[in-house]
């Protein structure tokens, strides 16, 4: 192994800070353009995984999602599923027919 080969890089905790505020603005801006519960919960489980990837560095990001709470989503009703057995037919009240 040759000098030329043998590389280090150092990176400094406020370079992590920055690229880890970057990826978050561009999901926050991602998110902000699909408003869905479904991505309301992929948005806060990103935001969470940003957050502890920085604590990993010890290090506090200082963009505002980091302090953001996702906001409530009111969800759609869910549909009514009824299940239906063996309905005995109507007896037919022969008296009456005409």
């Amino acid at each position: 192994m040759s000098y030329c080969e043998v590389r280090s890089e150092v990176f400094l905790r406020q370079d992590i800070v920055s690229i880890l505020e970057s990826i978050d603005a561009a999901n926050r801006e991602l998110a902000a353009r699909l408003p869905s519960p479904e991505v309301v919960c992929y948005r806060a489980g990103f935001a969470d995984a940003i957050r502890a990837v920085a604590t990993a560095f010890h290090a506090t990001l200082d963009s505002p999602s980091a302090m953001d709470e996702p906001e409530p989503v009111a969800l759609p009703p869910r549909p009514t599923i009824r299940i239906i057995g063996h309905v005995p037919p109507k007896s037919i009240d022969r008296r009456t027919s005409g």
